[in-house]
């Protein structure tokens, strides 16, 4: 189907789904039938939103940067988006480095880090952050930065006071006081086993295959982290930003629902400025009890897009949704809203990297590929944003 076939049916879902819920009594049938419309919808929302964010690196997609002039004078980025890179890394990714031609062997060099294995290509790169994005939406929504080291950002804690001067008189006021945010670089990995067949096979796309594994093991595993990491031991480094104390929050009413009022609440605790840029983030449950809320008009307060590039939106700002957001209960944080890319920051160091290992399993006909990214999150500036507490 096309975007316009998919935006169509969404559009009589959306009303087969209100017209059931607007029923007096509703069966366990009925509530069957709205669950079953609701998850159609969502599968169209994915769908949607993966053929525009395939449309959008198509257009960005720009011709492979040719060693054309002398390799010292070529930048390190430049020379990784090459069409020569990308075929040692493809030779590296079958053969493993023993096997390398001499050439390839020097042009893989610029990517050794040295932590050892080879960083991946721009392409292969730009790949796995597509499928990131897809899975993890706070990559969407949130500042991203490529760090080289830990950094440590300075945020204002006070802006300090103004004070009316008259003429001649010493200037006064106060001066404004800093704190510091650190953005570290935790380190995880991702194993993936190939076959030798599949190797072999010329027909698959090694990258393609190998970004895909990537993105699903690593977007899950961030993407929770990202959001309720605990920031406690080995194991759970990263602090998400709705356990980070400096999460500002608002309560619901109930502690298993949600009303206009506390959707309300919750954006108007947000200060004007951060508004206009603002975003909704949820999970499809809680977009559900969203679907059927009504203001004291009879309206709708969702309303859905009619575009494949556009969201739908709640007062006035886009809806996304997380599966790894909490769902609506007792002592959760079920809805963030907020400016997300001024308050969050995301911080990748530098570029992925991937070993081969083709002796350890070659017993069993399998090629290990190690994938080695490391990154972290940090609510920056937590005044931009807020979530909606239940008691």
């Amino acid at each position: 189907m096309n975007q316009k076939e998919l935006i169509d049916e969404k559009i009589k879902l959306i009303n087969d789904a209100r017209a059931v819920h607007e029923k007096e009594n509703l069966s366990e049938i009925d509530k069957e039938q709205f669950d079953k419309i609701m998850g159609r919808v969502e599968e169209i929302n994915g769908t949607l939103k993966r053929m525009d964010t395939i449309s959008k690196i198509e257009t960005e997609n720009q011709p492979k940067a040719k060693f054309f002039e002398p390799e010292s004078q070529m930048s390190f980025q430049d020379k990784r988006k090459t069409e020569q890179y990308e075929k040692a890394f493809v030779a590296y990714l079958k053969q493993g480095a023993q096997d390398l031609t001499p050439e390839f062997k020097n042009i893989l060099t610029v990517g050794t880090p040295a932590a050892g294995g080879v960083l991946v290509p721009i392409l292969l790169e730009g790949m796995i952050q597509a499928g990131l994005m897809q899975i993890n939406p706070l990559r969407q929504l949130a500042k991203v930065i490529t760090t080289e080291s830990t950094l440590d950002i300075p945020i204002s804690t006070d802006f300090g006071t103004a004070v009316w001067t008259g003429e001649g008189i010493a200037a006064g006021g106060t001066d404004p006081t800093f704190s510091l945010k650190r953005l570290s670089a935790f380190k995880l990995t991702k194993l993936c086993l190939v076959s030798m067949e599949l190797m072999q096979d010329n027909a698959v796309n090694l990258m393609e295959f190998l970004s895909e594994s990537f993105s699903r093991a690593v977007g899950a595993l961030e993407g929770a982290a990202f959001l309720t990491g605990t920031g406690i031991g080995p194991a759970n480094p990263v602090l998400g930003i709705l356990a980070d104390p400096a999460m500002r929050t608002t309560p619901a009413a109930a502690a298993g629902a949600i009303t206009d009022v506390d959707l309300l609440n919750l954006k108007h605790f947000v200060a004007p400025p951060y508004r206009p840029q603002a975003s909704w983030l949820m999970n499809d449950n809680t977009y559900k009890v969203l679907a059927g809320l009504k203001d004291l008009n009879g309206n709708y307060l969702l309303r859905v897009s009619l575009s494949a590039d556009s969201s739908d939106m709640l007062f006035g700002n886009p809806i996304y949704i997380s599966e790894f957001m909490p769902n609506v209960g007792a002592g959760a944080k079920s809805v963030i809203y907020g400016d997300f890319k001024y308050s969050v920051w995301i911080g990748d160091r530098f570029s992925s990297s991937l070993n081969v290992l083709q002796e350890r399993y070659v017993e069993l006909g399998l090629t290990g590929f190690l994938l080695t990214k490391r990154e972290d999150i940090r609510l920056v500036y937590p005044n931009g944003i807020a979530a909606l507490a239940h008691p």
